[in-house]
């Protein structure tokens, strides 16, 4: 599943993992996170919403991961936040 954020309106939907567990996810204000887990630490409920693009939130025990992905990056507009060699 892919949303664009900045035209997404809130919403709140269902993933159902591999494993049969289940993950909701809430989108609201533009902004994205874990609102209930199937798992037994729900680490990706405590962490929150998520911000940027440097920290994913990740189900490990579901194998459900969520990622903020920036598409505006061109030749013209290199926002890099590391290289390495």
């Amino acid at each position: 599943m892919q949303y664009d954020l900045s035209q997404t309106e809130d919403m709140i939907f269902t993933i159902t993992a591999s494993n049969g567990s289940h993950n909701t996810v809430e989108i609201k204000d533009h902004n994205i996170h874990m609102l209930t887990a199937e798992c037994s630490n729900n680490l990706c409920v405590k962490q929150g919403w998520a911000i940027d693009t440097a920290l994913p939130i990740v189900c490990l025990p579901n194998n459900v991961v969520i990622v903020i992905s920036r598409n505006d990056i061109t030749k013209e507009n290199n926002d890099y936040d590391a290289i390495t060699y």
